[in-house]
């Protein structure tokens, strides 16, 4: 699960409640289409955003898109 730090991080939760934080830029796998982008591409996070609801966005390639369209690999 991810969690929203700051513009530079988010906050990365496993199953066994540790924290991990991860900084800007981060890798990224698409999971469904979102924009020009297609499921299974690989792609960069330059930013990371909330909005007024606070939903995750992550800024690539200087647009936002909202964060359940990806998915983060990370092992901890």
């Amino acid at each position: 699960m991810a969690k929203y730090c700051d513009a530079n991080s988010i906050l990365l939760v496993n199953g066994m409640g540790h924290l991990r934080k991860l900084y800007c830029p981060f890798r990224i796998r698409c999971i469904s289409n979102a924009g020009t982008f297609k499921q299974g591409m690989y792609l960069w996070v330059e930013e990371v955003a909330t909005n007024s609801k606070d939903e995750l966005f992550y800024w690539i390639l200087g647009k936002p898109y909202l964060y359940t369209h990806f998915e983060i690999k990370a092992n901890f």
